[in-house]
This record gives C-alpha cells, sequence and structure tokens, in this order.
C-alpha cells in the first residue's frame, strides 16, 4: 500500500471515530444553542478539525520531497490552514464555555489566528505564482492590505438585525471575516493562476487547493450573513440550512485541502 493510500485511510477512520467519540460529550447547559446545536457544532468542528490539521501534517511530511523555493511556500500554506482549525476549534470551545461574547476572548484568542491565517495562505500562495513568473496585481501585498482594511471597515457597518452578539462583538466578527475572506480570495485567484501555468502533474493538486479556499470563503460569507440577519438568536433547527451550510463548506474546505496534499504526494510517488 502507496504512503497516499495510507494517509487516505488514516484520515477516514480519525474522522469517523473522532464525530463517534462526540457522542459521548455530555452537552453543556450553558451553550446558547442548546443541546443539538452544540452536538451539531461538536460533530461538525471535530470532522473538519481532522481534515485541516490532516491536511497541514500531509503538507508538512511532504516538505521534504520538494525543492526550497516549494518547500518554503507550502510551509505558509500549511501554517496558516493549522491556524484556521484551531481557530475554529477555540470557537467551539469558547461557545461551549459561553464566553464567545467575551470581546477580548474573541478577538485575542480567535480574531488573531483568522487574521494570521490568511496572510500565511497568501504569502504561500504568492510565492507559487512568483516561482513560475507570473505577473499580476494580486501579488501586491500593499493592495490585498488595502482592500482588507477598507473590507473589514465596511462590514462593520452592514445594516443587522439585533442577535445574539453584542454590537462591538459583531463589529468585530465581520471585520475579522471580511479581512481573512479578502486574503482567502486573493489566495485562490493565485493559485488559480498557478494551476493554469504549472506542469500537468500538479494540476490536479492545485485545483484542490483553488476550491479549498473557495469553500473557505463561501463559508465566511455565509457566516457574516447568518449574524447580521439576526439568525442566531433563533433555534438552530429553525436556520438549519444556511447553518448547515457554514459547518459543510469549513468541511468541503478541509476536504479539498487534504485531497490537494494528498495529491502532491502521490504525484512525487509517481515520479
Amino acid at each position: 500500500m502507496r504512503r497516499a493510500t495510507k494517509i487516505k485511510v488514516s484520515v477516514g477512520v480519525l474522522a469517523v471515530v473522532g464525530i463517534v467519540a462526540t457522542a459521548l460529550v455530555p452537552s453543556p447547559s450553558s451553550y446558547g444553542g442548546g443541546a443539538f446545536a452544540f452536538r451539531f457544532d461538536l460533530a461538525f468542528s471535530t470532522l473538519y478539525a481532522v481534515f485541516y490539521f490532516s491536511a497541514a501534517l500531509i503538507f508538512f511530511l511532504g516538505l521534504k520531497d520538494f525543492t526550497p523555493q516549494l518547500r518554503r511556500a507550502y510551509t505558509f500554506v500549511a501554517a496558516g490552514i493549522t491556524l484556521l482549525a484551531a481557530s475554529w476549534i477555540q470557537v467551539v470551545v469558547l461557545g461551549a464555555l459561553n464566553l464567545l461574547s467575551n470581546l477580548v476572548l474573541a478577538v485575542v484568542a480567535v480574531g488573531l489566528s483568522y487574521i494570521l491565517a490568511g496572510v500565511l495562505i497568501y504569502v504561500g500562495a504568492r510565492q507559487f505564482s512568483q516561482l513560475l513568473h507570473i505577473s499580476s496585481r494580486i501579488q501586491s501585498p500593499f493592495l490585498v492590505i488595502t482592500i482588507a482594511i477598507v473590507a473589514a471597515i465596511l462590514s462593520t457597518q452592514l445594516p443587522h438585525v439585533h442577535g445574539s452578539l453584542d454590537e462591538a462583538t459583531l463589529a468585530s466578527l465581520n471585520a475579522v471575516s471580511s479581512w481573512i475572506g479578502t486574503f482567502l480570495l486573493a489566495s485562490a485567484l493565485l493559485a488559480l493562476k498557478v494551476k493554469q501555468k504549472i506542469g500537468p502533474l500538479y494540476t490536479r493538486a492545485m485545483a484542490w487547493l483553488v476550491l479549498g479556499m473557495l469553500f473557505g470563503v463561501l463559508e465566511i460569507s455565509s457566516t457574516i450573513v447568518y449574524y447580521i440577519s439576526g439568525l442566531d438568536s433563533r433555534p438552530v433547527v429553525n436556520n438549519i440550512i444556511l447553518y448547515g451550510l457554514i459547518d459543510a463548506a469549513i468541511t468541503a474546505a478541509g476536504f479539498c485541502y487534504v485531497a490537494s496534499a494528498l495529491a502532491f504526494i502521490k504525484t512525487k510517488e509517481e515520479l
């Protein structure tokens, strides 16, 4: 059995075991959305945590097979994916402890990880594009940072329905989400250009990477809509479609990152 196949089986088994194990965790009475929301969040967060951490680990394990330039680009992408996984796990933990409305904890524990994750993934995608001598305005950090800042500021002024979050927390959530959404979209556009120019051996791996980033943008957009619509103050069962879309998008992004990392490993095995 090849290494890529072994890793694929291991990730699948770990995901199933993790989801089953969540059924044994008692639901805290302090969780805002109730027992159903806690089970729903915990099951999905376990699934995408397995995917994200596995993807990052696979990328890191494969670093030795690449040139120093590619190794540096992969390191940034893998580090960003790791921080994303850590951020979403922190969201569930803070929610279970009824601390998500604590602005300091939410911004410091989750927000900073989110912000740095977006930057790291963008840096990795930018280095990919530079290796192939791709010319694009999106390669300008100044331009992307400016757009991210403007988007973050504008997002705090979005009209919204009052939900479970206070004004300051909602504004912070929108700002951080807009920031990382901008960086993920810029990264996806750069990765798409890389896919179009890179050799056929790496096309599939880059396609999965682009999809992962785009699913991340979808999740972020859905999250902003969810909170500015005030749906977070209603029972989860009444908003299961949008609520499920958010978790499904995060999970799909993690799956795509795993598929991308495995595709790179399989490429090396087939050379």
